[in-house]
């Protein structure tokens, strides 16, 4: 009895947590082990299994069953008009749902075409955009006709959909009719200041090909960016289109490029002239003394002034959204005989240098300009530059007196960024193999075949080869890499698109990353950790001090440091603050004391801080 009575509890538990399945019947059989045995219950009757009962979808619903499964997707509504901007009610049996005003469903634009509505086909525009297409609809096409705001317009032979004023705009193509919508042109001025690395250099020296065929990549970008001619009786933008520059046009692609990437997309100014806002081989004394601004930055500021006025005017076509200094120099004042290169000059320390660079800023800043980006093209010295009978093989032309300089800066002013140190970390060993991604440079992308190899300037030596978007370089060769980006494109290239690639992030983007490293620059010694993380340092075998700074491309912010040693504090013990890189500690020091853990935490200006806590071992 009891038994039989524990087999009705039994069924009477399996129906109750039953979940609905797709089979029919499901039969539950009492053990066949002794047949034989007398007391044998006979055999459970079949149980019926729990079937869906499903609700049909709905507008904002998809099938449902009672126990809570799903089938497939909600129907959407089925407006009785789908005209966007327009009411419309559902035409639905059972919903009543009515919307005041459709949406746009809105696709982005692209390097080759504008922003413009999946649902309604209405194009948006900014002022002077020149597309050779709209909606795959050529500029070329017979039966087009524009009205309004647009005009077709023949550059260099080719046909453009041109916005020649903001407004309303009609593009017919037959007997079909679309609307263009012309915004003003959001603008980004930029002013490229600094050594022969920003310099008017022509193609005799720096070489006419970007990669190889880049070029043509990175020639039709530049229709959306301006060079600034200081003309005083007409002052105005004409559109850049010079690709002989590695270092301004690719910036100027790649910043536009990043922009539309992002949605967002940016046209930009270029205010740059030489001997005033750069010159080859001078030292930060040659635009200020720590005393006083000198006459290339006096000439900078008209430059600029008078620029942002012309757009200010023009305010009816133009919204200026930025504008900075992107700055090439450095390794000049670091040189005991730097003398012989520039009269009267002498090897100077990173406070001299830091005092004369922000008196220069300041005068800058007061006129307008917002940010500086450091572009850091390598940080070791060069033998021979300036041998001398009593020291041959003196290694002159040091980088570290600027960058010392350039990272304290960065770390005490939130609109200070290391916009790139692409190289910084390894020039100075011929040998050395570095791999760049390179698919994140939008303006450089070209179809590479896997395995395919880029040449130098001569033709004569690899200097690069590509596969999967991956470039593998060294620095042997000098017509085309990197460290002896002077002499070819190569190097000019790869620093400007970093460096527009990580300024774009580091103005608009919302993420950041801490970088810990040692200041020997080994690329085996870098290691990024994000905020919440938790890391482990091994300081018994490290001869070099730990050096900390937000990664490239990290919104702006600044960097702090808390050491411990058990409860005691002992950060200002070990951290050095001459020549600081945004946060260096001694070495050697930490290995005197016990149980250190360092707090190493970012704030972003717009954001929440984030920690990252390393033990040391």
């Amino acid at each position: 009895m009891k038994r039989f009575l524990s087999i009705i509890l039994l069924l009477f538990m399996l129906f109750s947590v039953v979940s609905c399945v797709d089979t029919t019947t499901t039969e539950i059989s009492s053990s066949e082990e002794n047949q034989t045995n007398e007391s044998q219950e006979p055999t459970d009757p079949p149980v019926e299994a729990h079937k869906h009962v499903w609700a049909e979808a709905t507008c904002t619903q998809p099938k449902t069953c009672e126990c809570g499964v799903t089938e497939g997707n909600a129907l959407g509504h089925d407006w009785d008009t789908y005209v966007c901007g327009s009411s419309a009610a559902c035409q639905r049996e059972g919903c009543d749902e009515t919307i005041d005003e459709i949406p746009h469903t809105w696709v982005n634009a692209t390097l080759t075409a504008p922003k413009y509505c999946s649902s309604c086909q209405e194009i948006v525009m900014q002022y002077d955009d020149y597309f050779p297409s709209l909606l795959s609809i050529p500029a070329t096409k017979d039966s087009v006709d524009v009205t309004g705001k647009l005009e077709i317009k023949t550059v260099d032979d080719v046909k453009y959909f041109h916005a020649k004023g903001v407004g309303e705009a009609t593009l017919t193509d037959g007997d079909k009719s679309y609307t263009v919508t012309v915004e003003k042109a959001k603008i980004n001025i930029i002013v490229v200041m600094g050594q022969s690395n920003s310099v008017d250099w022509q193609d005799s020296v720096s070489g006419s090909n970007l990669f190889l065929e880049a070029e043509t990549d990175i020639a039709p970008l530049l229709g959306t960016t301006y060079v600034f001619n200081n003309n005083t009786k007409n002052p105005k933008a004409t559109l850049y289109t010079d690709t002989s520059r590695g270092i301004h046009s690719t910036l100027l692609a790649e910043l536009y490029a990043q922009s539309v990437a992002a949605g967002n997309p940016t046209k930009n100014v270029l205010v740059w002239k030489n001997e005033a806002t750069s010159k080859s081989g001078m030292s930060i004394s040659y635009w200020a003394t720590p005393d006083g601004v000198l006459t290339p930055t006096l000439h900078t500021e008209a430059y600029y002034k008078k620029c942002l006025e012309t757009f200010t005017k023009k305010s009816t076509l133009y919204e200026v959204e930025s504008s900075g200094v992107y700055w090439l120099q450095g390794e000049i004042d670091g040189s005991t005989n730097a003398h012989l290169a520039i009269p009267g000059h002498e090897a100077m320390n990173p406070a001299t240098y830091e005092a004369s660079f922000m008196t220069m800023w300041n005068y800058l800043e007061a006129a307008g300009l917002e940010y500086v980006a450091f572009l850091r093209v390598r940080r070791d010295v060069e033998d021979n530059k300036f041998p001398n009978a009593e020291n041959p093989d003196h290694n002159d032309l040091t980088y570290t007196t600027a960058l010392s300089a350039q990272l304290k800066m960065i770390a005490e002013n939130d609109n200070f960024y290391l916009a790139t140190t692409l190289t910084e970390n390894w020039v100075g060993t011929a040998d050395t193999e570095y791999t760049i991604d390179i698919t994140k440079y939008a303006s450089l992308m070209s179809e590479y075949e896997n395995g395919e190899e880029i040449l130098d300037r001569l033709g004569t030596n690899v200097i690069a080869t590509v596969s999967d978007g991956e470039l593998t370089t060294t620095m042997e060769y000098i017509y085309g890499s990197i460290a002896y980006c002077h002499y070819g494109k190569f190097g000019y290239t790869l620093i400007a698109a970093d460096a527009a690639y990580n300024m774009y992030r580091a103005l608009y983007g919302n993420s950041f990353a801490i970088v810990q490293g040692d200041t020997s620059g080994s690329p085996s010694t870098q290691i990024t950790a994000n905020a919440g993380d938790t890391q482990t340092i091994d300081v018994s075998a490290m001869t070099e001090d730990i050096v900390f700074r937000a990664n490239e491309g990290s919104i702006a912010g600044t960097l702090s440091i808390q050491v411990m040693s058990g409860e005691a504090e002992i950060t200002e013990a070990i951290t050095i603050t001459e020549g600081a890189h945004l946060g260096a500690l001694n070495t050697e020091l930490l290995k005197t004391y016990e149980n250190v853990t360092i707090t190493v935490t970012y704030t972003p200006i717009n954001g929440e801080a984030g920690s990252v806590i390393y033990t040391i071992a």
